[in-house]
C-alpha cells in the first residue's frame, strides 16, 4: 500500500491469513463509501488475539494495542494517522457449555450443537479464554496506541468468514484459501452489488451492538450461522 503523511489508515484486526485476502477488498468498499474519503486506505491484520492466555495483571486490551503498534512500526505506518481500529473475531462456540464439547480422534470439527475435537481439556480452557478477553474487548472502545487514543470496536462472525459468507463451516486450508479467493474476487467485481449479503436478517440480524453481544454469548447450546459485522456500517447498507 503505497503510503504518505497525508495517508489515513483504518486498522482491521482479522483471524488469519485468509481472512486478510477474502475480505480486503470488501473492507475497503465499505471504507470508502463510509467515510467517503479517498485518501483513507485499509491495513488488514491477520492475528488471532481473543484466544491468546493472558499473563497476570496483563489486559487483553493492552495486548491488542501493543500487537497493532508492533505492527504499525514494523510496517512504517507509524507516522499515519488511524481514525478507528476494528477486529472481526470467529466466536467458534465459545460461549458452548462443556457438554457440547465431543471426544473424537481427528481435527476440530464445528457442528451446529456441538464441538468434536481430539482433547476436550484444551476446547474448554480455550473458550474460557476467549469468553474472558471478549467480555472485556466488547466494553473496550479505544486503544492506546503510542500517545494517541484511538476509536475502536470488535465485532463476530459465528464460526468463520466461510460459514458466514459461503456456508462452509469444516474446510482444510486448501479450501479456506479456495473460498478467500473467490470472495475476493466476488469482491473485487462488484463489491456494491456483493453488499446484498447484509440485508440477509437471518445472518444479520441485529440492529444494535450491545445487543448483538448479549444475544451470542447467551447462546449455549448451537452455533447459529450468523454475525453483527453489518452494524460497523448500516449506513452504507441502508444506501446500497
Amino acid at each position: 500500500m503505497p503510503v504518505t503523511p497525508e495517508t489515513k489508515i483504518i486498522i482491521a484486526i482479522v483471524e488469519g491469513s485468509n481472512d486478510e485476502v477474502g475480505l480486503q477488498k470488501l473492507l475497503e468498499f465499505i471504507v470508502r463509501e463510509k467515510y467517503r474519503d479517498t485518501s483513507i486506505k485499509v491495513q488488514v491484520m491477520g492475528y488471532d488475539l481473543t484466544q491468546i492466555p493472558l499473563e497476570q495483571n496483563q489486559s487483553i486490551a493492552d495486548l491488542v494495542s501493543a500487537k497493532v503498534t508492533d505492527y504499525m512500526e514494523a510496517n512504517k505506518l507509524s507516522f499515519l494517522e488511524v481514525p478507528e481500529i476494528i477486529e472481526i473475531c470467529d466466536i467458534d462456540g465459545a460461549f458452548l457449555k462443556d457438554e457440547a464439547l465431543v471426544p473424537n480422534h481427528s481435527r476440530i470439527f464445528y457442528g451446529e450443537n456441538c464441538v468434536y475435537c481430539p482433547r476436550v481439556e484444551e476446547i474448554i480452557a480455550r473458550n474460557k479464554t476467549k469468553r474472558d478477553n471478549l467480555q472485556v474487548l466488547v466494553k473496550t472502545k479505544e486503544l492506546g496506541i503510542g500517545a494517541k487514543k484511538i476509536p475502536y470496536s470488535i465485532y463476530f462472525f459465528s464460526c468463520n468468514f466461510e460459514d458466514v459468507f459461503s456456508s462452509k463451516r469444516n474446510n482444510d486450508s486448501p479450501a479456506k484459501r479456495h473460498v478467500a479467493l473467490e470472495l475476493d474476487e466476488k469482491f473485487t467485481k462488484d463489491p456494491k452489488a456483493n453488499l446484498a449479503i447484509f440485508r440477509d436478517q437471518k445472518l444479520f440480524p441485529f440492529s444494535d451492538f450491545d445487543t448483538s453481544w448479549a444475544s451470542v454469548g447467551g447462546e449455549h447450546e448451537r452455533i447459529l450461522r450468523l454475525s453483527n459485522f453489518n452494524l460497523w456500517f448500516l449506513d452504507v447498507i441502508r444506501q446500497s
